[in-house]
């Protein structure tokens, strides 16, 4: 227990040291703590923004909240596995597993969320306040990941920026793309078509 103390402080004080340390083994109790105390920082935060529209029905909302988080989850192991085949195709050395966990355990500064929100949302109503705070923690999350990379694959800092945001910037072009030439919808024109031939024939 004193351990898992450590290295949660020590990813706020001395994060490069620490994950050195965790990497020693599989962090799977750190990842888990950390995931769990950021399920519950954005479920305060969620709730405070959405307030107003809570009073009378809560049950959707947890709903939609839980599948937000496994959601998350998949898109986590989904971009994790990403970086992992680009690092290694780039001489990487480190395994896919911890590229996950520490992907978790690099979201540790979103633990400051829901307090923010509290703060500056529910008690002064600052909300432009919280959005800059709220940036500013994201973009801690992100260089805490490429520097927890950069110890995992032994790259240098600019390599483990390039493995980190090469898949970032495809899969942000693929969206792009996506919502372009908007083919959702072409797609369910074609199954549609389909099903109208099929039933024709």
């Amino acid at each position: 227990m004193t351990r898992l103390f450590d290295h949660l402080t020590g990813m706020f004080s001395h994060p490069i040291k620490t994950v050195r340390k965790i990497l020693l083994g599989k962090p799977f109790l750190l990842a888990s703590v950390i995931f769990l105390g950021c399920c519950i920082s954005l479920f305060i935060t969620q709730w405070i923004i959405n307030k107003p529209q809570l009073q009378e029905n809560l049950t959707p909302f947890v709903k939609f909240y839980i599948i937000e988080l496994i959601a998350g989850l998949i898109g986590c192991f989904v971009f994790s596995s990403i970086i992992h085949m680009t690092a290694d195709f780039f001489g990487g050395a480190g395994r896919g597993i911890n590229t996950f966990l520490l992907m978790i355990i690099a979201t540790l500064p979103l633990w400051l969320l829901g307090p923010l929100a509290a703060v500056f949302i529910l008690l002064m109503n600052l909300p432009n306040v919280y959005l800059i705070a709220a940036i500013c923690i994201l973009l801690w999350s992100f260089f805490l990941f490429i520097g927890s990379t950069r110890e995992l694959y032994r790259f240098s800092t600019l390599k483990a920026f390039t493995i980190v945001i090469l898949p970032l910037a495809g899969i942000s072009l693929l969206a792009i793309v996506i919502v372009y030439f908007k083919l959702p919808s072409i797609t369910l024109e074609l199954k549609n078509m389909i099903e109208l031939l099929c039933e024709t024939s």
